[in-house]
């Protein structure tokens, strides 16, 4: 059973929980022959598999051996939901195994095309990010599970952790940038806060041209508050994590309804921004003024502009999206 028969199957209301089950052991049978075909027998030990399938990138000469520790890495996976999963429990599993049936597109699509010459009528994919939103629902969704079957002082914390990503991503999507690179294209570490920094420089000016839905000093409040918990373990007071979510809840909800310049209506974009064009060159400033707060480097770059060296990575790139979460009233 191939990976498209068995997305199908698994989405098959006529087809009992036996059935889909069968299904599932069918398809590992299927991946099992495309890692036989591809690795035979070798084990790949945990060290060089971790160093392999975690990369962020590689080169073209190292795009084969990535391949296949991402091949027995996802063979290693099917085989312990083997384990796991059986007639009696697979709706249990039916979600997550859905999202790994997506996720094994590449690693199935490369060795069908490229190991074994077969053409794919098919073609699947998946949102490369997540967004502010669904984020915020799942933290939100944490504080109001069934709890019997957990440690709920242990779980619940997990919203922390998921407020503090939905602020940094918000920031993110809200100015409508990806991520910031140097000269060379290559990924550079900024601060997390970079894109709130920028937004709280901005509010407090004369001339600000962004708007939210929230106070901006609770909203760092929050954030302030989960950097704590995020990197002290401690466990918070419910009513205060509740309280967390309360407060960031007008970032998210109600759901946008001022059309934009285009006359679009993003359902996302609480924040309202002017003078779109004018704020994207003014952050990219920002981002490059914020390097040369540090002494040395601020030394270096000076040194460097002195004796007229030009050095592409001393510059900073903010890679931005066709349009931000925001709404834009005017470019």
């Amino acid at each position: 059973m191939g990976l498209l028969e068995f997305i199908h199957d698994l989405d098959n209301a006529g087809l009992d929980n036996a059935q889909k089950h069968q299904s599932f052991l069918d398809f590992v049978t299927y991946f099992d022959g495309l890692n036989n075909e591809v690795l035979g027998n070798r084990v790949i030990a945990p060290l060089q598999l971790s160093a392999q399938i975690f990369k962020r990138k590689w080169r073209e000469r190292e795009a084969d051996d990535v391949f296949k520790n991402h091949l027995y890495a996802a063979h290693f996976t099917l085989h312990r939901y083997i384990q796991l999963i059986n007639a009696g429990n697979f709706e249990q599993f039916r979600p997550i195994l859905q999202i790994l049936a997506y996720d094994l597109y590449n690693v199935v699509a490369y060795t069908e095309i490229n190991i074994r010459h077969n053409p794919l009528n098919f073609r699947l994919g998946v949102r490369p990010a997540q967004e502010a939103r669904e984020i915020f629902d799942v933290s939100c969704r944490i504080m109001n599970l069934d709890l019997n079957a957990y440690y709920p002082r242990e779980l619940i914390p997990i919203s922390i952790f998921l407020i503090r990503q939905t602020l940094e991503v918000y920031a993110k999507q809200t100015l409508g940038y990806t991520r910031i690179t140097d000269g060379n294209g290559n990924r550079v570490r900024v601060s997390p806060h970079i894109a709130w920094d920028f937004i709280k420089k901005e509010t407090s000016s004369p001339h600000n041209r962004i708007t939210l839905p929230v106070n901006l000093t609770i909203l760092m409040k929050v954030e302030e508050w989960t950097n704590y918990y995020v990197h002290s373990g401690n466990i918070p007071e419910l009513f205060l994590t509740d309280n967390a979510l309360e407060f960031i809840t007008p970032l998210i909800y109600p759901l946008n309804h001022t059309p934009d310049y285009r006359r679009v209506i993003v359902f996302n974009g609480t924040a309202h921004i002017r003078d779109y064009g004018s704020l994207k060159v003014d952050f990219t400033k920002f981002v490059n003024n914020k390097r040369s707060e540090n002494f040395l480097l601020s030394l270096w770059c000076k040194l460097l502009n002195a004796v007229r060296i030009s050095d592409s990575s001393n510059v900073r790139v903010v890679e931005w999206l066709d349009h931000p979460e925001a709404t834009v009233i005017n470019l």
